[in-house]
């Protein structure tokens, strides 16, 4: 029993620690994520997800520039979001609250935000096409549209989180259940 404490224990520091992690994380992903469209070699970076695009991307600027921003701004606040309820989760193990209803109903909106950039992201990719050759000549704009492995994985863990959202939801009612009966 001792050494079951002692693991909890252990849990509940890592759990304490990936709150501040992920936490931190939220906050300065979708600023980072905008900070690449001016930083020296951040539109670089940003065409590594594009790849069909990057030979035809010319100057960027103007109404392409503020769209590329907006778009990429929106996606990544569904990943800050996603990692803001795992931020709450983790606080709330680190705590010893295992089996709340806060534990499903989190798990749950962690899995809707992950299907939502998923399904987000093919939509994602073919606005960032266009906002990046707007200011091509006609003829040489480029609207390119494709679903990676990575969506398709998100997809799945998404779908995965909201299932066991919905198990442990059920659970912590049962045995809220259990014990007014008991």
């Amino acid at each position: 029993m001792q050494n079951h404490e002692a693991s909890m224990q252990n849990y509940r520091r890592f759990s304490a620690w990936m709150a501040r992690l992920t936490a931190t994380l939220a906050l300065l992903y979708p600023l980072v994520s905008v900070l690449l469209w001016f930083v020296p070699g951040g539109l670089d970076m940003i065409l590594e997800g594009l790849p069909d695009v990057r030979g035809a991307v010319g100057r960027v600027g103007g109404p392409g520039l503020l769209a590329g921003i907006a778009v990429t701004a929106a996606h990544a606040s569904l990943v800050a979001l996603a990692l803001w309820v795992s931020s709450h989760l983790f606080s709330q193990v680190s705590k010893g609250d295992y089996f709340s209803p806060h534990t499903g109903k989190r798990l749950r909106l962690m899995g809707g935000t992950l299907l939502a950039y998923a399904v987000a992201s093919p939509f994602v990719d073919a606005a960032l096409s266009v906002a990046l050759t707007v200011n091509n000549p006609p003829g040489q704009r480029l609207l390119a549209i494709s679903i990676s492995s990575h969506d398709i994985n998100m997809v799945v863990f998404g779908a995965l989180f909201l299932v066991l959202g919905h198990v442990l939801a059920e659970a912590a009612r049962m045995a809220d259940d259990h014990s007014q009966i008991v």
